[in-house]
Order: C-alpha cells, then structure tokens, then sequence
C-alpha cells in the first residue's frame, strides 16, 4: 500500500508527523510512505528514507550476483537507492565498488547534500559522525575524540539525533544507517585516496568491509527479523526481554555464541547469526548450536533461527 503526503513544508509539526508516522507503521513492512517536498533536491536523504531496501531487495535487484557480495553492497549504500545510483546488475562487484567510490558519484555527494540542508554548520557536525564510526559510542568517548565540551558535544548529537541520523540506547551513541558510518570511513577519512589513489582506496575497502559495514549491517537485518519473533513464533503474551550475545561453553568444543533470544514461560526463539558473512550451515555446526541452546533452555517449544547470507 502507498501514501503520497504533499506540502508538508507547510506543516510546523511536519518532523514530529514524520517520526510519529514511521512509529506508527514500522511493523507494517508492506506499507510505504512518499513525502512529496517543494524545491528539495531529489537525492536528499531524509527523502531517500522513503525508498529504502531491505537485503531481499537488493537481492532481487542483483539476481546474479552472491550472497555475499548483495550483502556488502547493501552495507555500503544503506539500502538508500539515492546513495546507490551507481551499482548496475550487469557489472562486478568490484567495479560496482569502484563506481560506488568515485568522488562526485552519488554515494559520495549524498552525505554532504544532507548536512548542508539540514545543518547551518555541517562543519562541526563530521567530527561526531566520524568519532561514532571508529567506534566511539560514549558521550565523554566522542567529546574526548572530537575535543568538544560534554555540553557541546551533547547539544550537537541531540540535533543528529533529531535529524534522524544518530540513535540513543542505553547511553550508547551510534549512526543510524551503515551509510553513515561508510561515508565517513571512506569519503570523509579518505578524501585523498578517492582523487590521487582510488586502487588503494578500492583495497582498503575490500579489506575492511566485512568487518566494519557487512556484518554489522547483517546482524542488524537478522535482529529486525528477530524482534518479529512475538508474531512468527511466540504465543500471545508477555514476552520476555530480548536478550543478545549468550555464551555457552560446551565440552570438547568451547564457547558457542548465540546472538538473539527471546524467552517465554513456556516458548522460546534463538537466533544465531553466521562468524563470518561467507559462512554456512553444516550439519555440524547445527548440531553444535543445538546442543548449546539445549543447555541454555529447554528444547521443548524452542524454536532455532540459523542465519546465512
């Protein structure tokens, strides 16, 4: 289903019915939203948001392509088409990659677009962007890094909060999209790569990529999964607390690493994501994380949810 909302420029309150619409329906996957906005470049990225993708998206868009290739493009672009505009079907991953990385390509002049709409000082606003996406997630970590007062520091990440680009849980900072968090590590950091060494720029990123963007980006798409547990799996009901990153110690084998549980009295769901984005399930490794889940519950109603790209 689609809604069009027009001349919300207009509107005082539009950010507030922006933010109250996507709570309003984010369990609704089927349901989309496009904000028609007057004198607004088309690539800016609070409308870009309208058209975001989900993995199984940009599958389709990539029939040929591996898993773990749609995977890491995914992770570099966000699943924004505006920051995407780049990849075609027919072309490589790596100069897909290439293409992706040019410096006046979308994906690198998407970010900047953004900022300047939204920010009379976009300036002072990269630094905490760019602390978040080395892994800063503490507001005296990124005050310290940036060299920004605390007050200063929180003043400017209440506005990227605001802004739609920076979330809150727990204390933790930390961007709300990978493409964010891509933008900084390879256009802001690496201006200098992208015009006198785009090859070195390109080695760079393959290197790092899974690391840094794919998994991460991964794991967040199979916790969206999980967090639909209480529909797919769960019985009517208090849920228990979701909880992350269960370690089990099995005999013989070592630490078995489960990701996501969600605990019922009755009913229980595991998710176990992949090591590694190139990893699959082998009879073996399901017979480990069964044993493993066997020792941390029940297996009676438990469901288990094993990922791979």
């Amino acid at each position: 289903m689609l809604f069009f909302f027009d001349d919300l420029e207009f509107f005082s309150d539009a950010a507030e019915f922006r933010e109250a619409w996507k709570e309003a329906t984010k369990k609704t996957p089927r349901l989309t939203a496009v904000f028609v906005q007057r004198s607004q470049a088309e690539s800016r990225l609070n409308c870009a948001e309208i058209g975001y993708r989900t993995i199984a998206d940009y599958c389709k868009a990539l029939p040929e392509y591996d898993r773990a290739n749609v995977v890491r493009l995914y992770a570099l672009t966000g699943g924004i088409p505006a920051a995407a505009r780049e990849i075609c079907a027919d072309r490589s991953f790596e100069e897909n990659g290439c293409a992706l990385l040019q410096y006046d390509s979308a994906f690198s002049t998407l970010m900047p677009q953004w900022m300047n709409e939204n920010f009379r000082s976009p300036e002072s606003y990269y630094p905490i962007l760019d602390s978040i996406a080395r892994g800063h997630h503490r507001l005296g970590e990124i005050a310290a890094d940036v060299g920004y007062a605390g007050n200063k520091c929180k003043t400017y990440l209440d506005a990227l909060i605001k802004a739609d680009s920076v979330i809150v849980e727990n204390s933790r900072y930390r961007l709300k999209n990978s493409y964010y968090k891509a933008w900084c590590l390879y256009v802001y950091e690496c201006r200098h790569l992208q015009i006198k060494s785009p090859e070195a720029l390109i080695e760079k990123v393959i290197a790092e990529l899974d690391e840094e963007l794919a998994m991460p980006a991964f794991r967040e798409s199979c916790l969206r999964y999980m967090q639909k547990a209480d529909k797919d799996y769960l019985h009517e009901g208090i849920l228990g607390k979701l909880k992350r990153d269960v370690t089990v110690s099995l005999p013989y084998v070592g630490k078995v690493h489960l990701d996501f549980c969600y605990m019922q009295q009755y009913c229980s769901v595991i998710g176990v994501c992949p090591e590694h984005l190139d990893d699959h399930v082998t009879k073996k490794t399901a017979e480990t994380i069964i044993s493993a889940v066997k020792k941390y519950c029940s297996l009676y109603n438990t469901d288990i949810v094993l990922f791979s790209a």
